[in-house]
């Protein structure tokens, strides 16, 4: 009995600590221009493009294609350290990268989360870091 009353106070406090940060406050962010030339807000996290060397494009197939920009961070020995995730329109949908603890980091468009939009946001959130290379 004891045991599954310390699991429910884990889970309990596991949860207060996801809803309170969540929701304190906004974040901060920047603008950037996506490839399209428009203007995108991301966190501040994301890097700057500029530091990163670009590699190529990638297309992926399939019922949503994307066009993956792959970028080389120079001062590091990973081959691949930032992608930018495009449609076929060209609009900016999510930058993905690995940071200085080598932990993957995104930031997505909000819309990617509403079924019913019909277009992007151009605001970028960040995600929960999926600490995998890239």
């Amino acid at each position: 009995m004891r045991c599954a009353k310390i699991g429910i106070v884990a889970v309990g406090l596991a949860l207060g600590l996801v809803v309170n940060m969540a929701g304190s406050g906004a974040a901060e962010t920047k603008t950037i221009q996506s490839l399209r030339g428009e203007t995108v807000t991301i966190p501040t996290e994301v890097p700057d493009r500029g530091a990163f060397a670009q590699l190529g494009a990638l297309l992926v197939e399939g019922e949503r294609p994307l066009v993956l920009i792959l970028y080389r961070d120079p001062s590091a020995q990973r081959p691949v350290g930032y992608i930018e995730a495009y449609d076929q329109a060209g609009n900016l949908l999510a930058i993905a990268w690995e940071d200085s603890l080598g932990l993957v980091r995104i930031a997505y468009d909000e819309n990617l989360r509403e079924p019913d939009a019909e277009a992007p946001a151009r605001v970028l959130t960040l995600a929960i870091d999926l600490g995998k290379s890239i």
